[in-house]
């Protein structure tokens, strides 16, 4: 076992950090090789073995190939004192974290290796798909990164548990020196001098970010469990979200550290219901939105359950919170600004996109068209279509080549669309959204039978400009905007999201029952109800009914 997993080393860069100690074990007994031996292996062979057995399964070999193209690339300074504790910054963010009494018997090369530990494990969901250039001073360490093997025990287990956080979050680490004197920001927070490192970086965050209290003592364990509970939940907390959740609660955890540094409280976490009422009110005194401040406040929550503490919910309704929350709500209805509302796409609004196409003089008609009638008739998030940036396509998520299917070449009747990931979707369970042939001018088709010509039938993202440029939701969004101003419509009332709400408006104008529309635009609640915002012609033919009934009794 042990040589065919040396030989999978090769591929699976990572697993050589778990398969040191079972190489230590072997030669250990060499001399024993001629008789029989039988050897009880400890917790920690078992678990590195349990490694192996977890995760070269569903990670096949493709994630740990060296990629084709250069990564984006990201850097994460750190730095630790042998004395207070340690710390580290990436980009705005920041951390710092006194030592306990187990980190008395480590290395100083140890030390170094915690914050870049604790660094993966609280921004590492930021990280995905990154190279990351740790920067540190410490050339142990740095050696350690690059070989992912070190003679030093402790080293070698702290490496174990930076190389499982690596996996988790699919980002890359590479380690890189800094002399200790360039290094003197990271060093301002080992030594817990948090005033100098803000006054020497005045765009960071004014508050730290929270380090789970658990988590130093479970890099301290020299029994680690790689594939228990208590490690998935520290390093894979962020994966139950999807991402566009993870960047809104990103920006409301932003939001409540500005409103502790705003009513000095300062220590915010575990919050309490007072300080969840003056967040409430510091978001409505900037204008956000009631439906905003929920999310923002169910943030505070998933926040205070990733560092380990209660539910706040647990041991009390919040009842004062709940008072602000409906006062709140109730000066909101009084005169307050009401929430946007985008403009819908409607079938007649669609009508006067296609014309406006096949007369003007721009490129990529065909593609712009078969977007409009992809997501109009599919009921479909742009973002399900078109990726955000080139840097988040992915062929795991995105729309590829292969999603797409025609069910025949002669007179193809529909598209099948294969939707692996969404929203609502967030195990990837996927989705099959089946578009028909019209027979209409607008006819979703037609449209793209007529992209997928111009396109070619060559792999990659199925909506793309050229081989090498995929098309992205803020150019389209650009696009359709100016198409829209075009004809004469608002093109600032208009995003994305109208296709979909505006589908889903047709539908229900055209007599499609409500369930029916539900399941087409695959809503899991009854938030679409309120997008298909009825005319008050309909709701009145209602009474005529209701009059027709009493007169058949």
């Amino acid at each position: 076992m042990i040589g065919l997993l040396s030989y999978a080393c090769k591929v699976v860069k990572p697993g050589r950090s778990f398969l040191r100690r079972l190489l230590d074990l072997l030669h250990a007994t060499g001399s024993r090789r001629g008789d029989r031996c039988i050897l009880r292996l400890s917790r920690s062979y078992q678990a590195d073995i349990a490694w192996w057995r977890e995760f070269v399964g569903p990670w096949n070999g493709v994630s740990f190939l060296c990629p084709t193209q250069e990564l984006p690339e990201v850097a994460v300074t750190s730095d630790a004192s042998g004395s207070w504790g340690c710390g580290a910054w990436f980009g705005k963010e920041w951390f710092l974290a006194p030592w306990n009494s187990r980190a008395d018997s480590l290395s100083i090369a140890a030390k170094e290796l915690i914050p870049i530990i604790i660094a993966c494990a609280i921004w590492g969901h930021a990280w995905s798909t990154h190279r990351v250039n740790c920067r540190c001073d410490n050339q142990v360490v740095v050696a350690a990164l690059q070989a992912r093997v070190s003679r030093d025990a402790g080293v070698m287990q702290l490496l174990r548990s930076l190389i499982f956080a690596e996996v988790q979050m699919g980002c890359q680490l590479v380690g890189s020196y800094i002399d200790t004197h360039a290094n003197h920001l990271a060093d301002d927070l080992s030594r817990n001098r948090v005033l100098s490192f803000l006054s020497k970086v005045p765009t960071a965050n004014p508050t730290a970010t929270p380090v789970p209290h658990q988590l130093l003592d479970l890099l301290l364990n020299p029994l680690a469990d790689w594939v228990s509970l208590e490690w998935r939940h520290r390093f894979s907390v962020q994966e139950g979200l999807a991402p566009s959740t993870r960047c809104t609660y990103g920006a409301a955890v932003n939001r409540f550290n500005n409103c502790c540094t705003h009513f000095s409280i300062h220590t915010p976490f575990p919050v309490t219901e007072p300080h969840l009422c003056s967040f409430a009110a510091y978001l409505a005194d900037q204008g956000l939105a009631p439906q905003t401040i929920r999310s923002y406040l169910s943030a505070v929550r998933n926040t205070q359950i990733s560092l380990g503490f209660p539910d706040p919910r647990d041991h009390s309704s919040l009842p004062i919170l709940k008072r602000v929350q409906a006062g709140i709500q109730r000066v909101r209805s009084l005169g307050g600004p009401s929430a946007r509302l985008w403009l819908l796409i409607t079938a007649k609004v669609m009508e006067r996109i296609r014309a406006h196409l096949e007369v003007a003089d721009i490129a990529h008609k065909e593609l712009m068209w078969a977007i409009c009638c992809t997501a109009f008739f599919g009921f479909f998030r742009l973002e399900e279509l078109l990726p955000e940036a080139k840097a988040k396509v992915d062929p795991a998520v995105s729309l590829m080549w292969g999603d797409v299917a025609v069910d025949g070449r002669d007179k193809p009747t529909m598209v099948r669309v294969h939707l692996k990931r969404s929203k609502c979707d967030q195990f990837g369970a996927g989705a099959n959204i089946v578009l028909g042939a019209t027979c209409q001018p607008l006819c979703p088709v037609t449209a793209i039978l007529r992209y997928i010509q111009a396109r070619g039938p060559l792999p990659g993202v199925f909506f793309r400009k050229s081989p090498s440029e995929p098309v992205l939701k803020p150019w389209f969004v650009d696009q359709l905007q100016d198409v829209l101003a075009a004809v004469g419509l608002p093109r600032h009332q208009y995003a994305g999201h109208s296709f979909r709400i505006g589908a889903a408006k047709t539908a229900a104008m055209a007599g499609v029952e409500d369930s029916t529309i539900q399941t087409l635009g695959r809503w899991h609640s009854s938030a679409y109800l309120q997008y298909i915002r009825l005319p008050s012609e309909r709701l009145a033919g209602v009474s005529v009914v209701l009059a027709k009934h009493s007169n058949s009794r």
